[in-house]
């Protein structure tokens, strides 16, 4: 934090907001990915077993109930990092550390869907 005279100064309102706009950002991109892991992880491999409907459709939702939960427990501890982060002024090593964590989840998702596609279109 930077000091005066007296004492640490705390963060300017314009701070927070740009805190809470970035956060917001990002808790949507979390959702969007963990859309996306979700499909990969649960969706394709159960498409593919040969399972009766209704456990099929059982999974599907339990799975995305956990996801939910998952991304719930992420986006309360991203933004405690942040905004405790943004009060002891180091809030952009925070917000390129999750923004590169996303961004290599989002990747790697996408290349393991076309590669599940790629072996779908196969056979």
């Amino acid at each position: 934090m930077i000091r005066n005279k007296y004492g640490p100064k705390p963060p300017s309102a314009l701070q927070y907001i740009l805190c809470y706009v970035i956060y917001l950002a990002l808790a949507g991109a979390t959702v969007w990915f963990s859309l996306q892991v979700r499909v990969n992880v649960i969706a394709m491999p159960l498409a593919f077993t040969g399972l009766d409907y209704r456990l099929v459709h059982l999974l599907d939702n339990v799975s995305l109930l956990l996801t939910g939960l998952v991304v719930l427990l992420i986006i309360i501890v991203m933004e405690h990092l942040m905004r405790t982060r943004l009060q002891k002024n180091k809030f952009w090593p925070i917000v390129a550390r999750i923004v590169a964590a996303e961004a290599i989840v989002i990747a790697f998702s996408y290349v393991a869907n076309f590669v599940l596609m790629k072996m779908v279109l196969h056979t």
